[in-house]
C-alpha cells in the first residue's frame, strides 16, 4: 500500500487503489509483473485489468499463459470471492489488444481507460540491443499520468509468487525538488 503524505505536518494516509492494469507479454518478467499487480488488486479490493497486445487477433490462452486461478489457489484465495467484507467479488478483466505497436496500442488504451497504477515489467537491454528495441515501460507509464510500479528483470519483487505473501525490506522514494 503507498503511503501519502498531502503536507509535512499532516499524518501519512493510506491510499488504496480502484483500477490496477498490467500489460503483460508472458515473459518471465511479465509473470512477476502480474503476480503484483494480482496482489495488489486482490488485496484492495481493486478491479484488474491485464492487458495483452498481439499481432493477430484470436483468442488469447490466459489461463494456460498466466496460472491465475492457480496462483490465487495456492494463496487461498478464488476468483469470484471478495477480498475482504463488503468488497465487490474479484473478478480480473483480461483484455487482448491487436496491434503491432505496443506502445501505440496500450497507450490508446490508457487514454480509454484509466487505471489508478500501471504495473510494468522493464527490460534491461545494453548494448546493440538498444539501437533495436524500442522502450515500453517509461512511455507507457508516463502516458498513462499515474502511478507506475517497475519490475525490474531477474528480479522476484516483494511478492512471493508461491504463498502470495508481502515482503518488502527497502524502499527507495525519488525526491523532486523543483
Amino acid at each position: 500500500m503507498n503511503v501519502r503524505q498531502s503536507d509535512p505536518v499532516s499524518e501519512p494516509s493510506a491510499r488504496t487503489f480502484s483500477r490496477v492494469m498490467v500489460p503483460v507479454d508472458f515473459s518471465p518478467s511479465s509473470r512477476v509483473a502480474f503476480v503484483h499487480a494480482l496482489k495488489l488488486a486482490h488485496d484492495m479490493g481493486a478491479e484488474l485489468e491485464v492487458v495483452h497486445v498481439h499481432r493477430r487477433p484470436g483468442p488469447v490462452d490466459w489461463e494456460g499463459r498466466l496460472a491465475m486461478q492457480d496462483t490465487l489457489t495456492a494463496w487461498g484465495l478464488s476468483i469470484g470471492e471478495p477480498a475482504a467484507p463488503g468488497c465487490a467479488p474479484f473478478r480480473p478483466r483480461l483484455t487482448a489488444l491487436a496491434g503491432t505497436n505496443p506502445l501505440a496500442t496500450l497507450t490508446a488504451h490508457l487514454r480509454d481507460r484509466s487505471a489508478d497504477l500501471v504495473v510494468l515489467a522493464t527490460t534491461a537491454r545494453r548494448g546493440i540491443g538498444r539501437w533495436f528495441s524500442w522502450p515500453v515501460a517509461v512511455p507507457v507509464a508516463s502516458s498513462a499520468g499515474t502511478m507506475a510500479l517497475f519490475i525490474a528483470p531477474g528480479v522476484s519483487g516483494f511478492v512471493d509468487e508461491t504463498t502470495g505473501t508481502l515482503s518488502l525490506g527497502r524502499v527507495v522514494i525519488p525526491i523532486d525538488h523543483t
